[in-house]
């Protein structure tokens, strides 16, 4: 995923954005690498092995949880 324009479609502003990547790359669930791409600065982040498993974890969670809710 690039940096640029995904803060807009989760509606927060960039720096909020920024915190919240800092935040997820300390826990190791994503990788941040900054590059030059025609002489402009581009973020590109993804997820890491351990940030695709805890996620698949969270997932299955909360699928436990809502079928529970409606009595399965």
């Amino acid at each position: 995923m690039e940096f640029s324009g995904a803060g807009e479609d989760a509606g927060l502003t960039d720096g909020n954005l920024g915190s919240h990547l800092q935040t997820l790359e300390t826990a190791g669930y994503i990788q941040i690498e900054k590059v030059f791409v025609e002489r402009k600065p581009k973020t590109l982040v993804a997820a890491t092995a351990k940030g695709r498993s805890d996620f698949a974890e969270h997932v299955a969670a909360l699928e436990e949880i809502l079928a529970r809710a409606r009595g399965g």
